[in-house]
């Protein structure tokens, strides 16, 4: 797995490129700026863009790190907001037949088909770590009730695939926008397949953001592990395919 020298602290640089740039724009449009260091300026904010990126994948890696090895300590913040004092180890729930809406339990974890599936106080499904296998799994009717416990529009999503021997349960199924869920949801997993039918190694990390106490994910956090190279994208729970960043 690829590492981050922590040592040059990208977030001090960060914010001195960041700081400089501020101070040269402002400069800009007084008037006291010279023409010849327009390039400057742009080369600073592209370090504020590399450093930024570069930080954003020291904390993919920390918490990848934490969360699909299981490693003991603090998990990155980043995608999890709970103080470490306030966490406790919850019995991890292997559960008989097709677990339903309402029988979700608070603060569990779920095992499985090999995928591991955390909820929070509410029961709803918030973090999703495994390594992904070509193996089709089966579907259910509770994935249409899903669907309908959403917005109109919303379909039924599976947070891993079906494709992936993702399960029926409701710990695996989420009202997903229809267009995110056959466009951008759908490209994101074809690329999963391809590199999985390649031999490659695939980890993925998936976690539902949620408003208030909706049940309906308003995006979805996902980090992605093949072989040694992290990608991370969010995608945006609505029309239109849209990202928050990648």
């Amino acid at each position: 797995m690829s590492d981050v020298n922590a040592s040059d602290k990208p977030e001090q640089k960060m914010m001195e490129h960041e700081d400089y740039v501020k101070k040269a724009e402002a400069e800009k449009y007084s008037g006291g700026n010279p023409p010849l260091e327009e390039d400057y300026i742009a080369a600073r904010k592209e370090n504020l863009a590399e450093d930024q990126n570069r930080l954003l994948r020291e904390k993919g890696i920390k918490s990848i790190q934490g969360r699909m090895e299981g490693a003991a300590g603090k998990t990155d913040q980043e995608f999890d907001e709970t103080p470490t004092d306030a966490k406790a180890t919850p019995e991890t729930i292997q559960a008989e037949g097709e677990v339903r809406p309402e029988a979700l339990e608070p603060k569990a974890v779920y095992e499985r088909n090999g995928y591991e599936y955390k909820t929070d106080e509410q029961g709803r499904t918030k973090l999703v770590t495994g390594d992904l296998a070509l193996e089709e799994g089966e579907r259910s009717s509770l994935q249409t009730e899903v669907g309908h416990m959403g917005l109109a529009g919303d379909e039924g999503g599976h947070l891993i695939g079906t494709r992936f021997n993702g399960p029926t349960d409701a710990f695996n199924l989420v009202p997903q926008d229809a267009n995110l869920n056959r466009g951008e949801w759908k490209s994101m997993e074809n690329s999963w397949a391809e590199k999985v039918k390649n031999g490659q190694d695939v980890k993925v990390m998936i976690e539902p953001a949620y408003g208030d106490d909706s049940i309906r994910p308003e995006s979805f956090e996902v980090l992605s592990q093949v072989d040694n190279e992290l990608t991370y994208t969010s995608y945006l729970n609505q029309p239109g395919n849209e990202t928050k960043g990648e």
